[in-house]
């Protein structure tokens, strides 16, 4: 890619030059489909790895497929890869690979400081990167964006666009990828802001996730965590309780393999929610609120260890 140091002309021609690449490799990858006779439905096929929508947008140059996405699309037209692309236009830049992991991995929990952070984060990317990234990232962006607007808003709005056109893609799946853990994400937190119940959507993701034995992305696992906890709190929400106690195992037995019991006063915490409301053990209850508080203390988390005493107050006046 040429860069052109002429003030706001470089945006401009960098992206461009991004559409052009995009055009070219949509061009070639539909006169290829058509040359074999299929149509977008037949090339698709039951849509797990690839929505006639999805190549439609890739077709016409609106968006970059990822490697997955490209991997299939070769398969099915029995070619090698670098028959439709050149690889290095894959290569994603380091500098977002760090603002994403931030994104990830940081809670707002309500703090105005880091959610002012997370907006400059957003900003930045959709400045220097969000046009030349693949779509499984560009979509992974607007899930993380979706899902801040839809805790701080309280307005689950945010995020229906991207439910409805990807969570369907997702629910074919047995083993989830990053983004898949995104949207599971934000459609249960979507859900929990509209106190609506999906029973047969909790229970299927419920049996998937827990046979998840990835661990060894540290960022995957980080979000795998996260998800499990939002899996808790709306069945916590919904008074719902089969698949808690599976869940909680699972939580405890990833800190173990990964070393990092950060987490686990917010396990505790839980714990204790689960016994009052779930199995009406009030001793057990509180004991579990001590060790979460304790814990909390212990790593020096005061927004944590308040919000922890905060609720314990309200389940024992």
């Amino acid at each position: 890619m040429r860069t052109y140091t002429i003030g706001y002309l470089d945006i401009k021609l960098e992206f461009e030059e991004v559409i052009m690449s995009n055009l070219e490799i949509g061009k070639r990858i539909r006169t290829l489909r058509t040359e074999k006779g299929l149509s977008r439905e037949a090339f698709c096929g039951d849509e797990k790895h690839l929505t006639v929508r999805q190549l439609g947008r890739i077709e016409t140059g609106n968006n970059l497929p990822s490697l997955a996405k490209l991997d299939y699309i070769a398969e099915v037209l029995g070619i090698p890869m670098s028959q439709l692309i050149d690889e290095g236009l894959l290569i994603v830049p380091k500098e977002y690979l760090k603002l994403k992991t931030k994104l990830i991995r940081q809670s707002i929990y309500g703090d105005e400081e880091k959610i002012r952070q997370r907006e400059a984060i957003f900003e930045d990317i959709q400045e220097r990167f969000y046009n030349q990234l693949p779509e499984d990232e560009q979509v992974a962006v607007e899930v993380l964006q979706a899902i801040d607007d839809v805790y701080v808003s309280e307005n689950a709005e945010f995020g229906e666009g991207l439910i409805e056109e990807y969570f369907e893609q997702t629910m074919l799946r047995t083993e989830y990828s990053t983004n898949d853990l995104l949207l599971l994400y934000l459609y249960f937190l979507s859900l929990a802001v509209n106190s609506e119940r999906d029973e047969i959507t909790l229970k299927k993701v419920c049996l998937n996730i827990v046979s998840q034995t990835n661990y060894d992305d540290t960022n995957y696992v980080h979000l795998l965590q996260r998800v499990l906890l939002g899996l808790i709190f709306y069945q916590l929400d919904i008074d719902y309780h089969e698949f808690i106690p599976e869940i909680l195992s699972m939580l405890r037995e990833i800190m173990i393999d990964i070393g990092d019991t950060s987490l686990k006063p917010t396990v505790d915490f839980i714990e204790a929610k689960y016994y009052l409301y779930g199995e009406k053990d009030k001793e057990k209850a509180l004991q579990y609120y001590e060790k979460a508080i304790n814990g909390a203390e212990f790593l020096n988390d005061m927004n944590f260890k308040n919000r922890v005493i905060e609720e314990k107050n309200k389940d024992f006046p």
